[in-house]
């Protein structure tokens, strides 16, 4: 889904998957939980990136794409 460009629906998953981890007291591998970790961070920063750049419309606030 952030491939696709839903940052949004795929930032919810994320969260969503480590809730229900934490939830049912899972223990997947330490990597799993690094790699959504990371897909995360990412997902926020381009939710970011994208919510300034639509909010403050100028080539400073649109500078690197995500």
């Amino acid at each position: 889904m952030l491939n696709a460009g839903y940052t949004r629906q795929a930032v919810e998953e994320f969260g969503s998957i480590l809730n229900n981890i934490n939830t049912h007291q899972l223990s997947p591998p330490k990597t799993f939980i690094e790699t959504i970790h990371d897909l995360l961070a990412i997902g926020y920063l381009r939710l970011s990136e994208e919510q300034n750049c639509l909010d403050q419309h100028t080539s400073e606030s649109c500078i690197i794409p995500i």
